[in-house]
C-alpha cells in the first residue's frame, strides 16, 4: 500500500472547543522537583515561593494539552490538581468540571468525560461550551444522533455558524457519501462568521478543510489552512496540514516543515512523529524518524498507554507495512474510541489482513 493511497483515511482525530482562548504555561508550581539536584544539608537554602493552584492557572496550563512541545509526563499532576481543586462557588465548579472533562477526553476516557459534562449540565444546562464539548465526546463514543442532538441544543445560545460546524462534524461521519452536500452548506454559512474569535473561525477552517481532503480534492483543502499557523497551533491542525501536502506529494516539504517546528521540543506528538515517518519513507530520506517512531512504540507498549493506538496502527498501515500489528493496533484504538475514523481504520486494517493473506495479491 502506498502512502497516496492511504490519504483519504489519515484524518488526524482532535478535539474542537470554542469557547476557550488560552495562553501557553504547562509546568505545575510544585510538581516539576525531578532533574534537580539537592544542595549539602549544611548549606544555607534560599526561601522559594511557592504559587497556589487555582483554576484559573490550572485552566492557562490545560491550553497546551494539544499544542507542540506539551510534556505528557505532566497530565497526572495535572489531572490530580483538577479532580481535587477546592472552588468557591457553582460558577467555578462548572468550569472546573468542563476542564476535567476535556482532559478526560484527551486521555481518551470518553465515558467519564461524558459523566463529567452531564453533571455540569446539571448546574448549567445552557452553556454552550458544555453542549458543544459534549457533541464532540459523543462523536468519539460513536453516538452521533445524541451528538447531533447536543449540537441543537447550541440554539439561541451560539453564533450559526457554530451551530452549522457542529453539526456538520458529526453528520460527515454518519453520511459521508453527502461530504460535497456538508461542505457547501458549511461554506454558506461562513459570512456570517466574521464576528467570531479567532479560535472559532480556526476550527470552522480546520472542518472545511478535513471535508475537502475526504472529498480528495487536497488544493481545495489547503486553500483553508495556513501555513504561518503552524508554529503555534494545535497538533490537530498541523498533522491536517501535514496530510494535505502528503496527498499533493509534497513529501520534502512536509519533512522540512515539520522538523523545523518540532526542532528543540523534546516531546513530538506522536500524529506527527508519524507524518514524518511517512515524509521520510516517501522522499527517501533515511531512517531517522523511522526509528523514532519505532521507539515510541516500545515505550507506548511498556507504558500501556493506548490513548495514542491509532497512530500506531497508521504506523504499520503506511510506513512499516505489517498487517498483523496494524490489525491489533486498531483494535486497541477502537475498544476506546469509536467515531468513524476509528471505525473505518478498523476495517482498512482488516483489508490488509485479507491481501496479505495466503493465496492473495498485495
Amino acid at each position: 500500500m502506498t502512502i497516496k493511497q492511504c490519504q483519504h483515511n489519515l484524518r488526524f482525530k482532535y478535539w474542537h472547543l470554542w469557547g476557550l482562548a488560552f495562553c501557553v504555561c504547562w509546568a505545575l508550581q510544585g510538581y516539576a522537583h525531578e532533574g534537580h539536584d539537592h544542595p549539602p544539608a549544611d548549606r544555607k537554602q534560599k526561601s522559594v515561593t511557592v504559587q497556589p493552584i487555582t483554576l484559573d492557572g490550572l485552566q492557562q496550563q490545560l491550553s497546551k494539552v494539544t499544542h507542540l512541545g506539551f510534556a505528557e509526563s505532566t497530565l497526572p499532576s495535572l489531572q490530580a490538581a483538577l479532580e481535587t481543586l477546592k472552588v468557591n462557588n457553582e460558577q467555578e465548579e462548572v468550569r472546573r468540571l468542563y476542564l476535567l472533562a476535556k482532559l478526560q477526553q484527551h486521555q481518551h476516557d470518553f465515558f467519564t468525560a461524558n459523566q463529567t459534562l452531564q453533571q455540569a449540565l446539571k448546574s448549567q444546562p445552557h452553556n454552550a461550551d458544555l453542549w458543544l464539548l459534549k457533541a464532540s465526546v459523543l462523536n468519539n463514543l460513536g453516538e452521533h444522533e445524541q451528538a447531533v442532538k447536543a449540537c441543537e441544543k447550541l440554539l439561541a445560545v451560539a453564533d450559526a455558524s457554530i451551530i452549522a460546524a457542529c453539526v456538520v462534524e458529526t453528520r460527515m461521519q454518519v453520511i459521508p457519501d453527502h461530504i460535497h452536500v456538508l461542505y457547501a452548506q458549511l461554506l454558506k454559512m461562513l459570512p456570517s462568521s466574521d464576528g467570531l474569535p479567532a479560535a472559532q473561525r480556526h476550527w470552522t477552517n480546520e472542518i472545511l478543510a478535513t471535508l475537502a481532503l475526504s472529498m480528495d480534492e487536497p488544493e481545495l483543502a489547503l486553500s483553508h489552512l495556513q501555513e504561518e499557523y503552524l508554529a503555534d497551533t494545535q497538533v490537530s491542525y498541523i498533522a491536517l496540514w501535514a496530510d494535505v501536502q502528503l496527498a499533493l506529494n509534497h513529501h520534502q516539504q512536509v519533512l522540512n516543515k515539520l522538523v523545523a517546528i518540532t526542532e528543540g521540543h523534546a516531546d513530538i506528538n506522536d500524529a506527527l512523529l508519524l507524518r514524518l515517518a511517512m515524509a521520510e519513507k516517501a522522499s527517501d530520506s533515511g531512517k531517522k524518524w523511522l526509528k523514532a517512531m519505532r521507539a515510541r512504540i516500545a515505550q507506548r507498549s511498556d507504558e500501556h498507554n493506548y490513548a495514542h493506538a491509532a497512530e500506531l496502527a497508521k504506523f504499520y498501515l503506511y510506513v512499516e507495512q505489517d498487517s498483523t500489528q496494524a490489525s491489533y493496533w486498531a483494535k486497541v484504538n477502537f475498544n476506546h474510541a469509536k467515531s468513524s475514523a476509528d471505525f473505518y481504520l478498523l476495517q482498512e486494517t482488516h483489508q490488509s489482513i485479507n491481501q496479505t493473506a495466503p493465496g492473495k495479491g498485495m
